[in-house]
């Protein structure tokens, strides 16, 4: 299971790698990203399923709301920090991570590739035990952007999700598990 996830990152990381190494050579018009820019995303997750042999169910509908700010590396690719607030059925996390995200093309509908990679607080910060409520997360997405007036102002994302996350007492103990989900959301850049 971990080297099926393992491979996952790493295909999803190499899928931005001739994104990346042909952004400085393709010339469109760069209205479609802006040197800066803002996004705001809303959205819901759902869990994949009971995968933890009982000791975690993860199969319920979540929501979740992001804010990140970016700034164009080349002509399509570009970089920048988020943060969100996410509730999950036992606490709720804020990520903090680096949105990296390559727009293909340049008509009136843009693909957008994304990877964002951070770590995750939680609420309640710690279990009976004292053990910390974070941990790692890895979100590779594809959107579909609009234009409007010649910029990309909405899109919609959908993602995978892997969130480091601990389990709620069980047997007077929580235990860190891999938690996955599948995210549907819809954005406003400004």
């Amino acid at each position: 299971m971990k080297m099926k996830k393992v491979h996952l990152m790493i295909f999803s990381l190499l899928m931005l790698v001739p994104c990346i190494l042909q952004a400085n050579k393709i010339r469109h018009d760069t209205a479609a990203l802006p040197s800066h820019y803002t996004a705001f995303e809303i959205g819901i997750k759902k869990g994949t399923s009971d995968l933890w042999d009982g000791k975690f169910v993860n199969d319920g509908y979540y929501f979740n709301l992001h804010v990140f700010s970016a700034i164009r590396l080349y002509d399509n690719l570009s970089i920048g920090p988020g943060v969100g607030l996410e509730a999950y059925a036992y606490g709720s996390y804020m990520p903090v991570y680096a949105d990296l995200r390559y727009h293909m093309g340049n008509g009136k509908l843009l693909p957008v590739v994304s990877v964002d990679l951070g770590y995750s607080f939680g609420w309640p910060k710690q279990d009976i035990n004292g053990s910390e409520w974070a941990g790692l997360m890895f979100t590779p997405a594809l959107s579909l952007a609009l234009k409007e007036d010649g910029r990309s102002k909405y899109f919609v994302k959908f993602a995978y999700k892997l969130q480091k996350m601990r389990t709620p007492e069980i047997n007077f103990g929580s235990e860190r598990v891999d938690a996955e989900y599948f995210e549907f959301k819809i954005g406003f850049v400004f």
